[in-house]
This record gives structure tokens, C-alpha cells and sequence, in this order.
């Protein structure tokens, strides 16, 4: 989400799902302390429909990707943040603009 309506969805979080459930929800420590505090009082964080699978989060990129290459306008497309897992290479961190939208 960008802007996202709270700071938790926001966080870096390890998130287990089973059966459409969040059986485990972690927040990282390596959060800014608005963000854990955030989460600590957010009642909603175990909502799936909050979160977007990993196979999302790739079509989300790849798809911003071709459509920054096809732009009359590439200028305006940037890559601020691009962080892949090491092992499984999904994308960890990822923060694209697009003149005036946002992309976390």
C-alpha cells in the first residue's frame, strides 16, 4: 500500500500463512520504533487481505518494469529501492516512483 493507512502495514514483517490464516505474524527488529509501536496496538495485523503474496509483489514489479520501458516518459520512472532475498529472491524491499505515485 502507498500511503498505507497505518505504520504497521507499512513494517517489515515474517508472516506464515495456512489455510488462508496468519498463524504467525513477527514484526523485524530491524523496524523504526513508530513501526513496532504500531503494530503493538494494531488489532487488524493478522487481516490477509492486507498483505500481498509473493508471487504479487513479483507481477507488482515486473508489471511497473514493462510500463516504465514502454513510457514515452522513462525519465519519470525510479527505482528508489530494490532488495531481493538472497535465497529465494523474492523481492524484500522494493520502492518504485513513478512522477507523483508511490510505489512501497
Amino acid at each position: 500500500c502507498a500511503p498505507c493507512p497505518n505504520q504497521c502495514l507499512e513494517a517489515n514483517k515474517f508472516i506464515i500463512v495456512e489455510n488462508d490464516k496468519i498463524t504467525s505474524l513477527q514484526v523485524s527488529n530491524l523496524n523504526d520504533d513508530v513501526k513496532k509501536t504500531a503494530c503493538d496496538s494494531d488489532k487488524d495485523a493478522t487481516n490477509t487481505a492486507d498483505y500481498s503474496t509473493i508471487d504479487q509483489l513479483y507481477e507488482l514489479t515486473i508489471s511497473w518494469v514493462e510500463t516504465a520501458l514502454k513510457s514515452q516518459n522513462i525519465e519519470q520512472y525510479r527505482i528508489i529501492e530494490l532488495m531481493l532475498e538472497k535465497d529465494y529472491l523474492f523481492p524484500m524491499d522494493v520502492r518504485l516512483s513513478n512522477g507523483s505515485d508511490y510505489i512501497a
